[in-house]
C-alpha cells in the first residue's frame, strides 16, 4: 500500500524506477481525506520511487503542484 497527502492536486501519479532510470507512472485514487493511495503488488524493499502531483500552480496559496518537474 502506497499514500500520500495532497490535499488540492487533481491527480497524483506513482512514479517507479527501474535500474536503467526506466519510470512507469501509475495513477493514484483518491483524494480520500486529502490522501492519495494504491496498491501496488510485486513492489519490495528498495524499490525507487517518486511522485508526480498535478493540481494548481498558486504559489501565493501555498500550492506549487507541478507533475512535469524532473525526478532526483
Amino acid at each position: 500500500m502506497v499514500g500520500v497527502y495532497a490535499g488540492h492536486a487533481t491527480q497524483v501519479d506513482l512514479c517507479l524506477f527501474d535500474e536503467a532510470d526506466a519510470e512507469v507512472r501509475l495513477p493514484l485514487f483518491g483524494p480520500t481525506a486529502g490522501v492519495w493511495h494504491a496498491f501496488v503488488p510485486g513492489i519490495g524493499e528498495g524499490q525507487r520511487y517518486g511522485f508526480r502531483a498535478h493540481g494548481p500552480w498558486a504559489p501565493k496559496k501555498g500550492h506549487r503542484y507541478n507533475p512535469a518537474k524532473p525526478a532526483p
